[in-house]
C-alpha cells in the first residue's frame, strides 16, 4: 500500500542530524585549517581538503577529511604525517587541491610536496571508504623549493575516467604542465603550457583553460585545437553552457562568452568589477557571475546575448554562486567589515543571511548545495552545514566545477539532488501546485501550472537517482507505479520547482 509522508525525512545514516529551519546552521565541524569547497559522494559522504601555512615546520599543512552527512568524522588523513600515507610524503610541507570523485567514489587530488631543496607535483588517488592511498603519480619535480607561491589546481575528469592535472614547480612557464592521467595512474601525456585556472571539459572531451588574456582549447590527445587572445586577463574559472559556449571573466570587469569551435567571442557583458570567481549557469542558460570592486561585491545575472537581468550588491567579499533547483542562489560573504555569512538570493533580492559562528574568519569557501538542500561552506577553521531551501539545480553548469563530484566536465554525473522540503506541498513560485494522494491503491500526483505552461514531474529514489521523468502541461494528474521505498516527486516549470515525498510500503 501507499502511505503519504506529511513530514519529510531523510534516511542516510544512523546518526540523526540537528533539526534546523531554512537559513539556520545544522552543524559545524572544526578542522583548524582553511576549509575548501567539498565534494559530495553517492552515499552523501562529504569530502574536503584543508590547507594552511604555518611559520613553524612543516610550513604548508594539508589534510583530507571525509564526514558523514550529520557532520561526524568518517576518516581523516594528515598529508604531512610521515606515516599516514605509507611514508610517501616528506614532512617539509604539502598543499592540496579540492577533491574530485570518480564514478567508483575514488577521491582524486593534485598535491604539491616539498623537502629541503626539492619541489614535487603529484596526482593522488585515495580510497573513499577508508582514506587509504590507492596510488600516487609523480608528475613534476625540481631541485628547488620556491613553488609555494603557486596554488594547487583542482583536477578535472573527462570521458573514460581520464583525469587532467596542472602542476607547477617553479615561477615561470618552464615549470608549468598540464597532464592527462588514466584512473589506473598511467600517464597519457604532459604538455608544457602556462598554468591558469583549473581546466574544464567539453562534451566532446575538449579541454579548456585560460591564462592571462588567452583562452586555450586542447584536443583529448593533448594537441592544441586553438588558442585565442580574448582580453580580460583571465582570472576566473570557466563554465560551459548546454550548446558548448565557454564562459569566463577577467580583471577588465567583463564576462566573456566564447564560441567553442574557434575561440571567437560571441558576446561580452560588463560587470561592476573584476570577475575572480567561476560563472554558473541556471535555467534558460542565464549566466550568474560575481564581481568585486574594492570593498563592494556584485552578483550579476545575464541573459544570453549579454543583457543584464538583475544585479545584487553588498559590501564585503562575495564568493562564486551556486544555483539551486528553485532558482535561488547561494553565496558566501566575508571581509574585514563582514562577519562570515551565507546568503540566499532570489532574483536580485536577499532572502536571508546566516551568520557563521567563526566570526574571526576573513575567508569563506564557495558554497556547495548538497542533495538534500543542505548548503556547505568552509571558513578558516570550520565546515558549516546550513539548511537551504532546495537541492542543486539540474542546469548545464549550476556550480563551480559543474557537479557534486566536482568533475568540471559538462557531462559529469555527480549525485543528483533530493530535496528536503521545509514546507510540505508549498510552492516555490506563483501558480505552481502539487498534491499527492492514493486512489484505488495507486499513487496519484495532481499538479497545477499556469495556463499553457509546460513542466516536468521527476521522481527520485533515496539515492538521488531519477527513476521517472514525465512531461506535463497546465493542470492534470499522473499515476505512478512504484516499488517499495521512499520517493521524492518534483514538479519543475519555468525555472521554478516544488516537491513532496511519499513512502511506499507493503
Amino acid at each position: 500500500m501507499y502511505r503519504l509522508a506529511p513530514v519529510l525525512f531523510y534516511l542516510i545514516s544512523a546518526n540523526a542530524e540537528a533539526q534546523a529551519g531554512v537559513g539556520e546552521i545544522k552543524w559545524s565541524y572544526k578542522a583548524e585549517e582553511r576549509v575548501g569547497s567539498p565534494a559530495i559522494g553517492s552515499d552523501y559522504t562529504i569530502y574536503f581538503t584543508t590547507n594552511r601555512y604555518v611559520l613553524s615546520s612543516p610550513g604548508f599543512k594539508g589534510s583530507l577529511y571525509a564526514l558523514d552527512p550529520d557532520g561526524t568524522l568518517k576518516w581523516y588523513v594528515d598529508m604531512n604525517d610521515y606515516e599516514s600515507v605509507q611514508k610517501a610524503f616528506p614532512t617539509k610541507g604539502v598543499e592540496l587541491s579540492t577533491p574530485v570523485l570518480g564514478t567508483d567514489g575514488t577521491v582524486y587530488l593534485c598535491l604539491m610536496s616539498r623537502i629541503t631543496g626539492y619541489s614535487y607535483g603529484y596526482a593522488l588517488a585515495m580510497n573513499h571508504l577508508t582514506g587509504e592511498r590507492e596510488w600516487r603519480k609523480e608528475l613534476a619535480s625540481r631541485k628547488d623549493d620556491i613553488a609555494w607561491e603557486r596554488d594547487s589546481r583542482s583536477p578535472a575528469i573527462g570521458p573514460d575516467e581520464t583525469f587532467y592535472f596542472f602542476t607547477s614547480v617553479g615561477l615561470s612557464k618552464e615549470w608549468d604542465y598540464l597532464h592527462s592521467v588514466n584512473s589506473d595512474s598511467t600517464l597519457n601525456w604532459s604538455v608544457n603550457t602556462n598554468m591558469g585556472p583549473s581546466p574544464v571539459i567539453g562534451a566532446d572531451g575538449t579541454i579548456y583553460y585560460g591564462y592571462m588574456s588567452y583562452l586555450y582549447a586542447l584536443n583529448p590527445d593533448g594537441t592544441e585545437k586553438w588558442r585565442e587572445l580574448v582580453g580580460g586577463n583571465t582570472m576566473s574559472g570557466l563554465a560551459i553552457g548546454s550548446d558548448g559556449t565557454v564562459y569566463f571573466g577577467g580583471e577588465d570587469s567583463c564576462l566573456y562568452a566564447v564560441n567553442p569551435l574557434d575561440g571567437s567571442v560571441s558576446w561580452i557583458a560588463k560587470t561592476d568589477g573584476a570577475v575572480v570567481g567561476s560563472p554558473v549557469i541556471g535555467f534558460d542558460e542565464v549566466v550568474y557571475v560575481t564581481a568585486r570592486d574594492s570593498a563592494l561585491s556584485s552578483l550579476h545575472a545575464f541573459e544570453q546575448g549579454g543583457e543584464e537581468k538583475w544585479r545584487y550588491q553588498i559590501e564585503g567579499m562575495m564568493t562564486d554562486p551556486a544555483f539551486a533547483a528553485n532558482g535561488f542562489l547561494y553565496v558566501g560573504l566575508c571581509g574585514s567589515e563582514s562577519v562570515p555569512s551565507l546568503c540566499e538570493i532570489d532574483a536580485g533580492d536577499l532572502n536571508w543571511k546566516c551568520m557563521l559562528e567563526d566570526d574571526s574568519a576573513e575567508y569563506v569557501s564557495t558554497p556547495v548545495i548538497g542533495p538534500n538542500g543542505t548548503v556547505y561552506a568552509g571558513t578558516n577553521d570550520y565546515l558549516y552545514a546550513v539548511q537551504g531551501s532546495a537541492p542543486l539545480a539540474n542546469s548545464s553548469w549550476p556550480m563551480d566545477r559543474h557537479d557534486l563530484s566536482r568533475t568540471a566536465w559538462i557531462n559529469g554525473s555527480g549525485v543528483e539532488g533530493v530535496a528536503e522540503e521545509p514546507d510540505h506541498g508549498s510552492s516555490y513560485g506563483s501558480g505552481i501546485r502539487i498534491k499527492i494522494c492514493v486512489v484505488l491503491d495507486r499513487l496519484r500526483v495532481d499538479y497545477i501550472l499556469p495556463q499553457g505552461q509546460e513542466g516536468t514531474i521527476d521522481v527520485y529514489n533515496p539515492l538521488g537517482q531519477r527513476v521517472s521523468e514525465i512531461s506535463v502541461l497546465s493542470r492534470g494528474s499522473v499515476e505512478l507505479d512504484l516499488s517499495v521505498g521512499v520517493y521524492l516527486i518534483v514538479l519543475r516549470s519555468n525555472g521554478k520547482a516544488i516537491s513532496s515525498k511519499a513512502v511506499v510500503v507493503q
